[in-house]
């Protein structure tokens, strides 16, 4: 292996010659890049961008990555190989997302137009969960993503924050664990069971366990007065039955 010193715009790095090759190509025409895990699919990445981005200043490099794990992995690999101030960089990932929504959410609230809370459709990128979507993994969570976002202030108060009003919007008040007194018209549960299971395994992964219990509450009295806690042919009744531990 060699030391790259051909792209001045790297912070020394080891690249093998296969690794060259390939990035050669790609900066020549369309190339998909098809390696096993560990050698290095990154690194012609980045070999690639320094390359463009030495041949064109002014421009920019997207990186897609299908989960927010290896959007944040590659980051933080492109911003420690990048050196100095020569190039800079944004991370948009589900945080972005969230506050987007947030936004949206208070105006609904402040304007008590409940309705909007709904019909639209936010709950993968406001109440994540380790389980895939529609969206396929984009959205999910495990363990060491949701050990990182809760280090992010801004993030978990926006997230409880959400939550807060997800429950409103059902009239139901998540702090004081009971319905509102005289809720607006749309303020009132609207049979929609996935929305409040993914809210609530959200809550619980996270370790909110006291929201997590008052929304569980909210899923058994509903259940007591003979709604269905089901998706399909999916019961998602569980969860609500057994305490946060």
């Amino acid at each position: 292996m060699e030391r790259v010193n051909i792209m001045p715009h790297l912070d020394g790095i080891e690249v093998r010659e296969y690794q060259r090759a390939i990035a050669k190509s790609a900066l020549e025409s369309n190339t998909l890049v098809v390696l096993p895990t560990g050698l290095g699919k990154t690194v012609v990445a980045l070999l690639v961008a320094v390359e463009r981005l030495s041949m064109f200043p002014e421009g920019k490099v997207l990186v897609l990555a299908p989960t927010r794990p290896l959007v944040l992995q590659h980051a933080r690999f492109f911003k420690e190989h990048l050196a100095g101030d020569e190039a800079s960089s944004a991370t948009l990932t589900g945080e972005t997302k969230q506050k987007e929504q947030l936004v949206l959410f208070e105006r609904w609230a402040s304007k008590n137009q409940w309705s909007d809370f709904h019909s639209g459709h936010y709950d993968w990128w406001m109440f994540p969960i380790d389980e895939p979507s529609s969206y396929g993994y984009a959205w999910t969570v495990y363990e060491g993503d949701i050990a990182e976002l809760k280090q992010d202030r801004e993030y978990i108060t926006g997230y409880l924050r959400g939550a807060e009003l997800l429950a409103l919007s059902w009239g139901w008040d998540l702090s004081k664990r009971e319905y509102v007194l005289d809720p607006k018209p749309d303020q009132k549960w609207q049979h929609w069971p996935i929305r409040l299971y993914k809210a609530s395994k959200s809550l619980k992964l996270f370790g909110f366990n006291t929201y997590f219990e008052s929304m569980s509450l909210l899923a058994r009295d509903l259940m007591s007065k003979g709604e269905s806690v089901a998706y399909g042919e999916r019961d998602l009744s569980a969860i609500f039955k057994r305490r946060a531990e």
